[in-house]
């Protein structure tokens, strides 16, 4: 097979490149529909062939310069070498054919929040330490590649990166990841090691550049599962409250955000767009930012949450802002939401938010066969788990889809989806 010409068909929903020899599928990474590639490595991976060394001979007007160096090397991106607008139709085309080919949807979209920034985008960064050097993993792998600048983190998360990194480079640190959030001019560091480690240093490099600007914490973590546990130790800094939006906002390590700030507005206006008046369950609540922009439009907003020191920072979040009509409760929302619906005389709104997995089982079943609840406004960051809770809420019609592009320069794309339950 090496030596021999094919042209790319398509592109899947991973990025790669497809090709055929003989009706054999060929898989061709960082390649764009109707480029001719002159095959050199092919590894049989059973049912298809993966091409590992390749030449183009014909590119695409699609293809552009990678703006970052360790691209291809580095796990991060996967679209680098394709232009703004390919990203948006193959992310748009990987959410429909997953509704398709998946729950059996066939829909369009109705709107896709363009990202205005491309690159730089990214409020929190998490890096690799392995030994004295910081860096990424090689893409579908855990395999160490040292980067030194990420293209799609923030400018400010990049300044204090080189900090911690120069750190870990002179006094090799037993740590094993660091995590970077930034809200507005301030940072989160987070240090994540088995066992307690000497910062004094760090804080000395800190405190030179931006102190005052952040803080810095260790995370105990022996976890295989958790990046980052609930046993954090504040070493400097004071705490990070977000207030460039509507609310007070306490940022702590493990609190769920949105990586991209100026996308994630846009995509959560769009919810705020289906609630007017209703009664509102967010489950997978998170640290409640969500929940209290809900409380703008709705009556009465309950926020489930399993995580106690996301629900605690949810309910610092409703003290401070004076949110009268928010309702925080710490549980499981598949326990959680029948309790609150067997309240209810009216009808609710759902609005959900889940991991990258999808909603859980026994929770979609709850919504599908109670009739207290009359929409669903699903927000997915991944499509193909959506349409599989879709396939199982037979008691409703997809009457809305919107995507955000909350990660230029990725295959990964936000998915809102509003259901309606069905009128029998």
């Amino acid at each position: 097979m090496t030596n021999q010409k094919i042209t790319i068909v398509k592109v899947d929903g991973n990025g790669v490149g497809v090709g055929y020899v003989d009706d054999r599928a060929v898989l061709v990474p960082y390649t764009l529909t109707s480029e001719i590639i002159e095959l050199r490595k092919v590894e049989n991976m059973g049912k298809y062939s993966e091409c590992t060394d390749y030449c183009i001979v014909h590119s695409s007007d699609k293809r552009v310069d990678a703006k970052c160096q360790y691209f291809g090397k580095c796990g991060g991106c996967q679209l680098q070498h394709m232009n703004y607008t390919e990203q948006v139709r193959l992310k748009t085309q990987k959410v429909l054919d997953n509704l398709k080919y998946v729950a059996g949807i066939d829909t369009r979209c109705e709107q896709f929040f363009e990202a205005d920034s491309q690159y730089n985008y990214r409020n929190k960064m998490v890096f690799v330490v392995s030994g004295n050097k910081c860096g990424m993993y090689q893409p579908k792998s855990h395999n160490f590649v040292e980067i030194n600048h990420c293209e799609i983190a923030s400018e400010g998360i990049n300044k204090i990166f080189a900090l911690i990194s120069n750190w870990v480079s002179e006094y090799n640190p037993p740590i094993n990841h660091i995590a970077i959030r930034q809200v507005s001019d301030k940072f989160l560091c987070v240090i994540i090691t088995n066992y307690k480690c000497d910062t004094s240093k760090l804080v000395t490099i800190l405190d030179h550049k931006f102190k005052g600007k952040y803080q810095l914490v260790i995370n105990i973590n022996d976890s295989k599962k958790e990046l980052i546990t609930n046993k954090l130790i504040k070493v400097a800094g004071a705490d990070i409250i977000d207030d460039t939006m509507q609310f007070r906002y306490p940022i702590s390590a493990n609190s769920f955000m949105q990586v991209n700030s100026e996308v994630s507005n846009k995509l959560y206006y769009a919810v705020l767009d289906e609630i007017d008046g209703d009664t509102v369950i967010n489950a997978y609540s998170g640290a409640g930012y969500l929940t209290a922009m809900l409380s703008k439009r709705a009556r009465k907003v309950y926020g489930v949450e399993l995580v106690a020191n996301a629900h605690k920072d949810a309910e610092k979040l409703r003290r401070d802002n004076a949110l009268d009509n928010v309702i925080n409760i710490c549980g499981r929302a598949e326990i959680e939401v029948p309790k609150i619906l067997s309240d209810m005389s009216d009808k609710v709104t759902i609005v959900v938010d889940p991991p990258r997995s999808g909603v859980a089982n026994d929770l979609l079943h709850i919504f599908n066969d109670n009739d207290k609840i009359s929409k669903i406004v699903y927000i997915s960051c991944d499509s193909l788990s959506l349409a599989k809770n879709l396939r199982l809420l037979t008691n409703y019609q997809l009457t809305r889809l919107k995507l955000a592009d909350m990660f230029p320069q990725t295959t990964h794309v936000e998915t809102l989806a509003i259901l309606q339950r069905k009128k029998y």
